[in-house]
């Protein structure tokens, strides 16, 4: 017979990715001008899940993540790159995290604002808002 493997257990999701991932979210949402409200409502989610989301509280599910890419106009590419560039951005004290949770030292990247016709651009995604039709 051979050898019976030992299962082994995947490694634990970087907690700043998930903040970075947050702090990607709201700023674009501030970009937008949109409440929380407004995004849950676009991204089909409630407004306490948006904010434990941009506080990086929630461990996002994929579909999630392409919901709430598509309620603030942008590729799902483009969010996922702005979080990592975000999590491998240097610590006040000058160092970052690669993907491996070793200690580097990395440039910061920083994404141009949205085009206007991007921030003008209104998005539905059910019947009526929670606040009123959109004009």
């Amino acid at each position: 017979m051979g050898q019976v493997l030992k299962k082994s257990r995947a490694p634990h999701a970087d907690p700043d990715l998930q903040i970075c991932l947050g702090a990607v979210i709201r700023r674009l949402r501030n970009q937008l001008g949109l409440t929380q409200e407004e995004l849950a409502w676009r991204a089909d989610s409630h407004r306490t899940y948006i904010a434990d989301v941009e506080r990086g509280a929630r461990n996002l599910t994929l579909r999630v993540i392409a919901n709430l890419a598509q309620a603030l106009q942008i590729p799902l590419d483009r969010l996922f790159a702005a979080a990592s560039a975000s999590a491998a951005a240097p610590r006040p004290n000058g160092k970052a995290k690669d993907g491996q949770g070793r200690v580097a030292i990395v440039r910061a990247t920083k994404l141009p604002p949205l085009p206007p016709a991007a921030r003008s651009r209104k998005v539905r995604s059910r019947s009526t808002p929670p606040n009123g039709p959109i004009n």
